[in-house]
């Protein structure tokens, strides 16, 4: 698959919310996750749980979520995270993320 058909992933999966995409990572992201890791194979539902938490693809070293279709090479770079590091007067996050494979699809 493509960096072009993941983010046409992301974003069909970001128009089915019918909501701001900001929106969507604000409480959504697992569900938007979702969607694109059954859409994309090969692509993993990663997160962290700083603060309230997020969740995102990632997929052949990228990350994508509702508001970075296009991916972006470090999760720290996702607009939550920027957001949330901005709030909160973080200078650094910590490294760990859990990374969920195919093979532990809990539903």
């Amino acid at each position: 698959m493509t960096r072009k058909q993941v983010t046409e992933a992301c974003l069909h999966a970001t128009i089915k919310f019918g909501i701001p995409e900001e929106e969507i990572n604000e409480g959504q992201c697992f569900d938007w996750a979702t969607i694109v890791f059954d859409a994309v194979e090969g692509s993993k539902i990663a997160g962290h749980m700083i603060g309230c938490g997020h969740c995102w693809i990632e997929y052949k070293g990228l990350c994508f979520d509702a508001e970075v279709p296009r991916g972006v090479k470090d999760w720290k770079q996702l607009p939550f995270w920027v957001r949330q590091r901005k709030d909160v007067g973080a200078v650094e996050w910590a490294h760990g993320v859990r990374v969920l494979e195919r093979s532990e699809k809990p539903w």
